[in-house]
């Protein structure tokens, strides 16, 4: 059933802007689209890095696995909100993830792995694409 609905997202019509040719900058609309579809339908979390230019521009979405990322609570039970300090808008940390008990940051360069046509981002297609000599590497 998770493979028709990917199907039938990917041969929809869209409206595709330059950027979202390649949305990562190296897979396709439609194969980036079924990886998305795949961790929302399976995991209920479709979960990317935003890449930045150094002048602050987006340059890429890339999918990271959304599984070992939990979010990080108030006392209230809810994501902290940002603030205003000194006239700049700080944005507190509402995300940790977390491998083998130890918790990253997003800066430290996540390997990103994709396995067949289900495109996952998981630890077992990372080590499938890397077996195949594929990776990408966050930057």
């Amino acid at each position: 059933m998770i493979e028709t609905r990917k199907d039938q997202a990917a041969r929809m019509k869209w409206a595709i802007t330059a950027f979202f040719a390649k949305p990562d900058g190296v897979l396709p609309w439609t194969d980036w689209l079924r990886i998305g579809l795949e961790d929302v339908l399976v995991l209920d979390a479709w979960t990317t890095f935003k890449q930045h230019s150094r002048a602050g521009d987006l340059l890429a979405l890339k999918p990271i696995d959304g599984a070992p990322i939990k979010p990080i609570l108030g006392e209230d039970g809810r994501l902290p909100t940002p603030w205003v300090q000194g006239g700049e808008i700080v944005w507190p940390e509402a995300n940790q993830q977390i491998l083998k008990g130890l918790g990253l940051s997003f800066g430290a360069g996540i390997a990103v792995g994709f396995s067949g046509a289900q495109g996952r981002t998981d630890a077992t297609a990372l080590r499938a694409a890397n077996k195949a000599g594929v990776s990408l590497a966050l930057t």
